[in-house]
């Protein structure tokens, strides 16, 4: 497969809130994982926490 022209391009799209996927389940896994290794409990009822803002706030609200 060729790679596009720049020239050719009219949009360049990046799905980073799931409007096209929905990532979400793909990612609660990790998350967990990811916050058992700093000590913290996580369940996948947590993850809403971390919508939007970076998984550190999410982090820090959920366990004060």
């Amino acid at each position: 497969m060729e790679s596009p022209n720049r020239d050719d391009l009219e949009a360049v799209l990046w799905d980073m809130d799931g409007t096209l996927v929905d990532t979400d389940p793909f990612w609660m896994s990790p998350q967990q994982a990811l916050a058992l290794d700093h000590g913290l409990k996580w369940t996948n009822d947590d993850a809403p926490s971390t919508v939007g803002p970076a998984m550190f706030l999410g982090c820090r609200v959920r366990n004060r």
